[in-house]
């Protein structure tokens, strides 16, 4: 039991003991008197002690109640607060997420158009190569049957000239045996001449195609 508690009890049995003392009655008027004026004193007493001990406890449940509502305004300060940051991180959620989508799309028009690049240069390639064999085809067939150089063409002609005009002439003098042309030598350079030119651009196309096959 708490101290208030005991204190009520002595206060109320000191006033029946004062009731008790009033309904006692003395042939001496003084001292009934005296009596009164102690019972109502010890009456003031008590009211003062109990009006004290209860403005003490009032004061002390005010307190309790100033700290309940601090506490109280602190959560609903700190509710608030982590609503805002709720919504922050929201927010930079979405961002990083738009983010993320952007990038990806991003990286999907980079690999197209990577694929593209690959397909463009895989044709650019198969075009050189035909070019290249087409190329090396033409120098044969024109080495070949004579049609790789206009000015090659036009020293075949004159030579075949020459040497009608040749045998014109044997036929209609007597025959013996003529020297030889004197542009033989220079020909039989351009032959030699076409030779190399021919060797040499077959060793450059195989080796663009090595080097295009490395690549």
């Amino acid at each position: 039991m708490s101290k208030s508690g005991h204190n009520d009890e002595a206060l109320t049995r000191q006033m029946t003991l004062v009731e008790r003392q009033k309904n006692v009655k003395s042939s001496d008027p003084l001292k009934d008197a005296q009596r009164t004026f102690r019972m109502i004193d010890v009456r003031d007493k008590n009211t003062k002690q109990r009006k004290v001990r209860l403005e003490y406890e009032i004061n002390n449940l005010q307190q309790e109640l100033d700290d309940v509502n601090d506490q109280l305004a602190g959560m609903e300060e700190s509710s608030e607060k982590c609503k805002l940051d709720a919504h922050a991180r929201r927010e930079q959620m979405e961002s990083l997420t738009k983010c993320i989508s952007d990038s990806a799309d991003h990286q999907y028009q980079l690999c197209k158009q990577i694929s593209g690049v690959k397909n463009a240069q895989g044709q650019i390639a198969a075009k050189l190569s035909r070019f290249e064999a087409s190329s090396i085809l033409e120098v044969e067939r024109g080495y070949k049957v004579g049609t790789g150089s206009t000015w090659t063409n036009s020293m075949l002609q004159e030579e075949k000239g020459r040497r009608r005009r040749t045998d014109n002439s044997s036929s209609s003098t007597k025959k013996k045996k003529q020297p030889l042309p004197d542009n033989l030598p220079r020909l039989a350079d351009l032959v030699s001449t076409l030779d190399a030119g021919l060797s040499s651009t077959k060793m450059l196309n195989s080796s663009k195609r090595s080097t295009y096959a490395r690549r």
